[in-house]
C-alpha cells in the first residue's frame, strides 16, 4: 500500500466515526436501561425490550447505510479520490459497519444483563479476526478492500456465535400488545438525548481529524498522523476496558441505591485506569521508537512533537471517558453541556490549527479540546445531583 493509499485508508477509518451520529450513544443507553430494568440476581430480558432495541438499531443501521454511504462517496469524489476502486472499497466498508451497528443493541443487552465474560469473548474473537484478517489481506495486496472484507468476516463469525447461544435477542416482533415496546422506545429516546452529547465528541474526534487533515494537509500527511494515532489508540485505549468491564456491576450498585459501595468501587477502578493509561503512553512511545529504527516505517511516522501531542490527547480522552461513567451508572448525564461545547470547538480549532501550524497544530487541537473537556468535568463534579457518596479526587 502506497503512502497515498495509506492516507485514504485512515480517512476511511475517520469517516466511519460518523456512525455515532446514527447511533447517538444508543449502545450505552441500552446497556444502562437493561441493568436498571432487571430484578436483582436475574438475567432474563423481556421480549418487548428486545424488540424495541432491535427495531431502533435496525433503523439507525439502514439510515447510516444510505446517508453515510452516499455522503462518503461524494466526499471522496470532491476531494479527487473518487476512482471506482476507492468508492467500491468505501461502500463495502460502510456496509459492514452498518451491519455491525444493527447488532450493537443485542450486544449491549448482553452486556447490561451482566453477561460480561461472554460479551468480551465475542469482542475478543471478532477483534482478533478483524485485525489478523486485515493484515493478511493487506499483505496479499488487497489494498483498500482489506478492511471491508475483514469487517464482513469478523461480523459474520460474531453474529453466528451470538445467535447460537442467545437466539431470543434477535426478536423483531412483539406478540400481542405493542404498548410495552412503545414504552421502551420512549425510554431509549429520553436517555439518548443526554448520552449523545457526551458520546459524540469521543467518536467525532477521529472523524474531524481525518476529514480536516485530508482537506488541509493532503493524504500523505494524514497517513503520518493516522499511523501514530492508531498506535496510541491501541495501547492507550486498552485502559478503557478496566472501567467498561465493571460498568454493569457499578450500575447494579447504583440501581440498588448503594451509593457508598458504588463510589468505593468506582474509585478503585478509576485508579487502575490511570495506571493503565500511563502504561499505554509508555508502550506507545516505545513502539514509535522501535518502528522509527526501520526505514520502511520511519518515513511513515511524524516527528516526535506530533506523536507526543497525539498520545497526550488520547490520554485525556480516556480519562474523560472514565469520569463520565460514574453519573452514567445512575442514569444521569450532567456533562452534556461540556460535550456540546467540544462538538462546536473541535472542528473550528482543528481547521484553524491545521491551516496555520500543519500536523503539530492538528494534533495540538485535539489535545486542547480534551484538556478543556476534562477541566469542565472536574469543575462540574461537585455539583453532580448524587451528592451523598459522590467520589472525590482531592
Amino acid at each position: 500500500m502506497t503512502v497515498e493509499q495509506q492516507g485514504i485508508y485512515y480517512l476511511f477509518m475517520g469517516l466511519l466515526a460518523v456512525r455515532i451520529v446514527f447511533e447517538l450513544g444508543a449502545a450505552t443507553a441500552i446497556g444502562q436501561l437493561t441493568t436498571h430494568s432487571l430484578p436483582e440476581g436475574q438475567t432474563e430480558i423481556h421480549r418487548s425490550f428486545v424488540v424495541a432495541v432491535n427495531r431502533w438499531m435496525l433503523q439507525a443501521a439502514l439510515l447510516m447505510l444510505l446517508l453515510a454511504g452516499t455522503g462518503g462517496a461524494v466526499f471522496l469524489y470532491v476531494q479527487d479520490h473518487g476512482d471506482p476502486a476507492s468508492i467500491v472499497a468505501w461502500l463495502l466498508l460502510v456496509g459492514g459497519s452498518a451491519c455491525g451497528l444493527s447488532t450493537e443493541g443485542r450486544l449491549s443487552i448482553l452486556y447490561g444483563s451482566g453477561q460480561v465474560p461472554f460479551f468480551f469473548k465475542l469482542r475478543l474473537i471478532s477483534g482478533t479476526i478483524l485485525i489478523v484478517g486485515n493484515w493478511l489481506m493487506l499483505a496479499a495486496g488487497f489494498g483498500l478492500f482489506s478492511f471491508g472484507v475483514a469487517v464482513g468476516v469478523s461480523l459474520s463469525v460474531g453474529e453466528f456465535l451470538l445467535w447460537r447461544q442467545h437466539r431470543s435477542l434477535y426478536a423483531l416482533r412483539r406478540r400481542g400488545d405493542q404498548t410495552k415496546v412503545a414504552e421502551h422506545t420512549r425510554s431509549i429516546k429520553k436517555l439518548l438525548s443526554r448520552v449523545s452529547c457526551v458520546s459524540l465528541p469521543v467518536y467525532l474526534s477521529g472523524n474531524m481529524q481525518a476529514v480536516i487533515g485530508l482537506h488541509c494537509l493532503g493524504a500523505s500527511s494524514l497517513a503520518l498522523i493516522g499511523f501514530v494515532t492508531s498506535i496510541g489508540t491501541s495501547a492507550i485505549g486498552f485502559s478503557s476496558i478496566l472501567l467498561h468491564t465493571a460498568l454493569p456491576q457499578l450500575t447494579a450498585l447504583a440501581a440498588r441505591s448503594d451509593v457508598h459501595g458504588a463510589g468505593k468501587f468506582f474509585r478503585k477502578r478509576f485508579g487502575m485506569t490511570l495506571v493503565a493509561i500511563a502504561a499505554g503512553v509508555a508502550a506507545s512511545v516505545l513502539a514509535v521508537a522501535i518502528l522509527s529504527t526501520y526505514p520502511r516505517f520511519a518515513q511513515r511516522l511524524p516527528d516526535w512533537r506530533v506523536s507526543l501531542l497525539v498520545f497526550a490527547g488520547l490520554s485525556l480522552q480516556n480519562i474523560m471517558g472514565a469520569l463520565v461513567l460514574w453519573p452514567r451508572a445512575f442514569l444521569l448525564e450532567p456533562f452534556s453541556i461540556i460535550g456540546l461545547g467540544q462538538i462546536v470547538l473541535m472542528p473550528l480549532l482543528m481547521y484553524y490549527s491545521a491551516q496555520h501550524f500543519g500536523l503539530p497544530g492538528l494534533a495540538a487541537a485535539g489535545l486542547v479540546t480534551w484538556a478543556l473537556g476534562v477541566l469542565g468535568v472536574f469543575l462540574k463534579w461537585p455539583r453532580i445531583p448524587h451528592v451523598t457518596g459522590t467520589p472525590g479526587f482531592a
